[in-house]
Parts: structure tokens; C-alpha cells; sequence
């Protein structure tokens, strides 16, 4: 996505103009796993730049659910705060820092939007993990700009993850201005089996394939040799490729 973005910009010479893109919702199928959700939020990294989180409004059957309203009205809000300067909340929370504090570990997040909230009850979908990367679920409760993670078997935690599945049903963890908070874990990248996410590791598990074919604008995912595959078409003007269709290839590691 990140390479997607720059080479966008790069060949149509306006400077890094707004791209916001649209987070896949959640799905029963592998094309919508958390790999790939956490994948695009990659993109965050650069300026002027925005995505939209949809894993609380998919369907479990259908990769395009009929719930299109909260999504337009988050990319909305996004435009209108960061191009027509409106003073409002335009993002979930997104995720900041964590510190381990003796048995829990504490996810701090900014986009608050008023401060965090878990509708409809108790948080859901934590989970939390030691050295051996096995993570089982946790309790995590809201305090202040953070979420308080913990496990009473997990004595010396290392990570966290949150919705790290292709279907998180229920998954609840808003801002007060009901903006969701996306899919990920505590490093926001992947150790080698992608897996989850661990302090200090930095290897981004993302393969991302662009190039050009007939008919509309598409992307398709899938996973090959453990990498995630991010397949982009027609993601440059056939100008650019003759009479070919190549696809670039490139691995962010």
C-alpha cells in the first residue's frame, strides 16, 4: 500500500494529495484476514493520508456488505476535517504505545474523539501473550487514553492483538465519536509467521503486486509462501506500460 501510494503521486506530479482508502471489512474468507487489514493501515505512515475501518460492518458471507452508510460518513469526515478544515473527529483510535506494567500491558491510543468506549458491554477480542507467542484471550479494560490488558496465566506478557480474525463478531472498541478502532497488534508489524504482533520485532509480512488490466480498478488477496499478496490492478494509467501488462513486485521487508 505505501508503494501504491508513493508511485501514485510520484507519476501524476500533485504532491502528497489526499488518499484515503477504505480498510477490507471482515469476512469469513482468507482474502480478509487481519494480515491484510493491518497491511493497509501501513499507509497511515505517510503524510495526508486516511483509512477508513470497516470490520464492524461486514458480513460474514458477502465481501461487499450492504451496510455502505457508516463507511461513506467515515470517509466523509475524513475529507471534511482534512481538506475543508472542519474541527472535527475523523479517525478511531489508532494505536500509539504499550508498556509492560508487571502482570497487564497498557495500549495507549490517540483519535480519541472524547475517550475510548466499549459499546455494548466488555471488550472483546483481546488477546495477549508471552515469549512463546502464543496468545490466548484476555481481559482489557478502558482506563483514560488506554486499554489495560491481562491474563492471570500470562505472568510476564509480552504482546497484544485485538480482532486477530477474519470475522471478529462483536469487536467493540470505539472513540466517543464513534469511530472504530482497526484490526492489529502492539508493534503494528509481524514476527516471521505472522502470527501477531511482539515488542521490537519489524518485519512487515506484506507482498504487494501491482499492475494493469481491462475492465474496472480491482484488488484481490491471497497468501503465497506464508507471504501476504496484495494483487492491485490497473493501479497505473496503460500509458505508463505500452502495450504489456506487467506487474511489479515488491517486497517490504
Amino acid at each position: 500500500m505505501e508503494t501504491l501510494v508513493k508511485t501514485w503521486r510520484k507519476l501524476w506530479g500533485e504532491g502528497d494529495f489526499p488518499f484515503y482508502a477504505v480498510q477490507l471489512p471482515a469476512l469469513q474468507n482468507i482474502s480478509n484476514n487481519p494480515r491484510v487489514r493491518e497491511g493497509q493501515a501501513a499507509i497511515l505512515s505517510l503524510p495526508n493520508t486516511g483509512m477508513a475501518v470497516t470490520i464492524d460492518i461486514g458480513d460474514p458471507k458477502d465481501v461487499h456488505p450492504h451496510n455502505k452508510e457508516p463507511l461513506g460518513g467515515r470517509l466523509m469526515r475524513m475529507a471534511l476535517a482534512n481538506v475543508y478544515h472542519r474541527n472535527i473527529e475523523y479517525s478511531g483510535p489508532v494505536y500509539g504505545s504499550m508498556a509492560v506494567e508487571g502482570m497487564t500491558i497498557r495500549v495507549k491510543f490517540s483519535h480519541l474523539g472524547g475517550g475510548l468506549v466499549a459499546k455494548g458491554g466488555p471488550l472483546k477480542w483481546f488477546q495477549i501473550s508471552g515469549a512463546d507467542r502464543q496468545f490466548v484471550d484476555a481481559e482489557a479494560k478502558i482506563d483514560g487514553d488506554s486499554v489495560v490488558v491481562s491474563r492471570p496465566d500470562v505472568t510476564m506478557p509480552e504482546a497484544v492483538r485485538y480482532a486477530w480474525v477474519n470475522y471478529p463478531d462483536g469487536c467493540n472498541l470505539y472513540n466517543a465519536a464513534g469511530e472504530k478502532v482497526s484490526a492489529g497488534g502492539t508493534s503494528g508489524v509481524h514476527g516471521p509467521d505472522c502470527s501477531g504482533a511482539r515488542r521490537g520485532d519489524e518485519r512487515p509480512c506484506i507482498l504487494v503486486s501491482i499492475g494493469y488490466r481491462r475492465g474496472s480498478p480491482c484488488y484481490s488477496g491471497s497468501v503465497e509462501s506464508g507471504w501476504q499478496v496484495l494483487h492491485i490492478w490497473r493501479a497505473l494509467p496503460r500509458r505508463h506500460y505500452g502495450r504489456s501488462q506487467p506487474r511489479l513486485r515488491t517486497r517490504i521487508r
